[in-house]
């Protein structure tokens, strides 16, 4: 089990079975940091961490299609909650592979991928595990700002130029909110469950998408501000 949150994994893998990550703050994986590695994640709990960049929860980077080793990310179990980050408030992979087969990834903010952001030639599986458990991607939100000029959407999984296969699991409730970026244009609100750009996305008839939402936003635009401020 792990009790405390992890810095650079590099060439390595890690198994999280019990335990919790809670309350880190960094620049990038609030709970595990892992490049060229494997994360295995049976159980325990990552919530609550803070980063201003990619991957409250977990973020994986590899910058080579080909590296050996490859990076992995594999959840059967546990849960990733409550976390923020700027990209990928539950999980941030780049070129890496993510392997869902159970757990919980839930009630994570961010402004692009709230609950998973994959991007440069990743690929995601979602399907049944052992014992029939399922991953549930829910209650995610992206939540706009206006300091940077990002899209505001990907309410479950933010996509770019990467490929999923969803063939089991929950997809429920998420929410993109559209946002007005730097320049004060409105910006966003797409894909409550999942927003795909340059990507391949598969789903099959034992998947649930539910519920999920695309926001107005309601608050006055920056040029709105300098405005009222005249």
């Amino acid at each position: 089990s792990v009790s405390r949150g992890l810095g650079d994994v590099y060439k390595r893998q890690v198994n999280m079975s019990g335990g919790m990550i809670c309350k880190q703050m960094a620049e990038n994986g609030g709970g595990i940091y892992a490049t060229y590695s494997t994360v295995n994640m049976s159980g325990g709990t990552i919530s609550e961490n803070y980063v201003e960049g990619g991957g409250g929860g977990i973020h994986t980077y590899n910058n080579d299609t080909n590296a050996n080793p490859e990076t992995v990310i594999n959840i059967t179990g546990g849960t990733i909650s409550k976390n923020y980050a700027t990209t990928g408030g539950g999980i941030s992979a780049q070129t890496s592979k993510v392997f869902l087969k159970g757990g919980s990834i839930i009630d994570n903010r961010s402004v692009m991928g709230a609950g998973i952001y994959l991007i440069n030639s990743s690929e995601m599986t979602m399907e049944q595990g052992e014992n029939s458990q399922i991953c549930q991607i829910t209650g995610n939100t992206i939540q706009p700002i206006t300091s940077k000029n990002l899209k505001s959407q990907g309410g479950g999984i933010y996509m770019w130029d990467s490929k999923a296969e969803i063939s089991a699991g929950i997809i429920s409730e998420n929410k993109a909110e559209e946002g007005y970026d730097s320049a004060g244009n409105i910006s966003g609100g797409k894909g409550g469950a999942i927003s795909a750009e340059i990507s391949e996305v598969t789903i099959k008839e034992n998947a649930q998408l539910l519920n999920n939402s695309c926001l107005l936003y309601t608050c006055p635009s920056p040029r709105d501000t300098e405005r009222s401020r005249m």
